[in-house]
């Protein structure tokens, strides 16, 4: 449903947009934590981009119906960089995938 799915991607900016300002908020009011999220606002980063992408593959698949190969790149870079970013902060795993 196009309307749902246009719902769920606000939320997602929403929900970024929150850990953007908890993220900010822990860096300048609270040092002995920001030492602990440090690269934290790099993950939310991606995160954001990877929104972004996945909005522009929404927007291509209900006009064309399927995604290009360079949609599936952008998508599995974001992904990898996701990746090494949560390792470095140390974040729980968490399952992104790309279903084609």
């Amino acid at each position: 449903d196009r309307a749902e799915r246009w719902t769920l991607r606000r939320e997602a900016y929403r929900t970024l947009a929150e850990a953007r300002g908890a993220i900010a908020v822990s860096a300048a009011e609270l040092p002995a934590l920001a030492r602990h999220t440090e690269g934290t606002d790099e993950v939310a980063a991606v995160l954001e981009r990877l929104v972004d992408t996945t909005t522009a593959c929404a927007v291509h698949l209900d006009d064309t119906g399927r995604l290009t190969s360079r949609h599936v790149e952008q998508l599995t870079e974001l992904l990898e960089e996701f990746e090494r970013g949560r390792g470095r902060v140390g974040l729980r795993a968490i399952e992104l995938t790309i279903a084609v």
